[in-house]
């Protein structure tokens, strides 16, 4: 049998056997409203109801029931994978795993489990025994180059997990990143869906992003990089690529395989899910307040922050020693060394840098400047400034004060919140933190009023 028809038989056969204890669900009515990718998934469901309906009907016994329904459902398969590749809306798949989980919640779980089996069928034929899909950006689809996969059990391993496999992250996966997926083989589906979400994890890993950011003197290689671990309990080895970060106003996206042994993880650090873990979804993509997201962004705090040694004499270790070799991670025995991505070219194995040095990169750090007195002689704008201030927050100030010899500086931040230009240039991050620190002083001076 080929891929495509191992992969048919295998999805109706999963999906007669999820189905062999309950009653067969019926039909489920949607309206225009509900988004394209729903849409699709609701209409696949749909026509599976009808397929399963048409061979119940037809009778038969168990095998050729079987035999039966494989041979609609792969026809039927395969036409809507050709109709998908024609119309190519590739950047619809991103959304059919979030959507799958949106159908459990408002609609059964069931009819959620099913959309979810034909989406990883859909997944797995658009690709082959050779090529999966693991990300898809600017509409065009990612495919991870992995060992030819022949024995069925291993299929049906690769089926049950394709969809899972960048879950939470499909479209930040475009074709020069799909290298960083791990082959599904790999995944150990049960230790990841139970990965640690603390809070303080949380917490020290937005502080190290934030410290990146204003401390950058580097950076980090484009085409990414391998960072091979010792001493750590769990962890063997980390590959690493920095991005620009698709959310706006956001910094970096950080894309990285976790090694522990022979299982792997994917994770996905953004600004987005550091501010907000809710944002991340279950799945072997590791929880944003795991110690693994910990170490990864104690890794790139140090790529961009940390200062150079000098390259290593002999040629062996000028090859596999790269800048920063075996730098502790903070608080820890375990160490880490950095070895170049080689990179493939027509002609020749190219060797980059790990980093490169940022010229005079000093970015404004946000800070609250606390209300205090000046010894500058008081203007009458600025009188009528606090007279003002005094009228609408109750507080007193000038009786404290001396105008002929003093003035007051009023609470506010650097940069200036009068200048919106230098506000949409911050990170996301800034921007949480100043927020937070408007909403703690309007409340403050709330209180004081009450």
């Amino acid at each position: 049998m080929s891929f495509q028809s191992d992969i048919t038989s295998m999805t109706i056969t999963k999906i007669r056997t999820r189905l062999a204890d309950q009653k067969q669900p019926g039909r489920v009515e949607f309206s225009d409203d509900i988004g394209e990718a729903t849409q699709t998934l609701l209409s696949w469901y749909n026509s599976l109801i009808e397929l399963l309906l048409k061979v119940e009907n037809r009778g038969g016994t168990d095998k050729e029931q079987l035999f039966y329904s494989a041979e609609l459902f792969s026809d039927f398969m395969r036409r809507e994978v050709e109709k998908f590749k024609a119309k190519g809306n590739y950047d619809q798949l991103s959304e059919f795993v979030y959507r799958c989980e949106d159908i459990i919640e408002e609609t059964d779980m069931i009819v959620g489990a099913l959309c979810n089996d034909l989406a990883a069928c859909v997944f797995a034929l658009l690709g082959d025994s050779t090529h999966m899909l693991v990300g898809v950006q600017d509409n065009k689809p990612a495919f991870k180059t992995m060992s030819a996969i022949t024995q069925p059990l291993k299929l049906l391993q690769y089926l049950e997990r394709i969809t899972v496999a960048t879950a939470g992250g499909m479209e930040h996966v475009g074709p020069d990143d799909a290298w960083l997926v791990p082959d599904p083989r790999h995944l150990d589906i049960a230790t990841f869906m139970n990965a640690d979400d603390n809070q303080d994890h949380l917490q020290a890993s937005a502080a190290l992003i934030e410290e990146a950011f204003y401390g950058q003197r580097y950076l980090v290689d484009p085409e990414g990089v391998y960072v091979k671990i010792s001493n750590h309990p769990t962890i063997t080895g980390v590959s690493l690529k920095v991005k620009a970060a698709r959310q706006p106003g956001a910094l970096v996206d950080i894309l990285a395989r976790v090694e522990m042994g022979d299982r792997h993880a994917f994770t996905i650090i953004t600004e987005e899910k550091l501010l907000d873990p809710k944002s991340t979804t279950q799945g072997p993509t590791l929880s944003i307040g795991s110690e693994s997201t910990l170490v990864v962004c104690q890794i790139y705090r140090d790529l961009v922050m940390a200062t150079s040694v000098p390259t290593p004499k002999t040629k062996r270790q000028a090859q596999t020693g790269v800048g920063i070799p075996k730098m502790p991670l903070a608080g820890t025995t375990t160490r880490w060394t950095v070895i170049p991505r080689r990179v493939r070219t027509k002609n020749a194995q190219q060797v980059p840098q790990v980093r490169t040095i940022i010229p005079n990169a000093t970015p404004i750090e946000p800070r609250r400047i606390s209300g205090h007195p000046r010894r500058v002689p008081m203007t009458p704008q600025h009188r009528a400034a606090l007279e003002k201030m005094e009228q609408e927050s109750g507080l007193q100030i000038l009786r404290f004060l001396d105008p002929t010899k003093e003035t007051f500086v009023r609470p506010h931040f650097v940069p200036a919140l009068t200048s919106p230009d230098d506000i949409k240039k911050l990170p996301r991050f800034a921007r949480h933190q100043m927020q937070q620190a408007l909403q703690k002083s309007i409340q403050r001076l709330r209180n004081e009023r009450e």
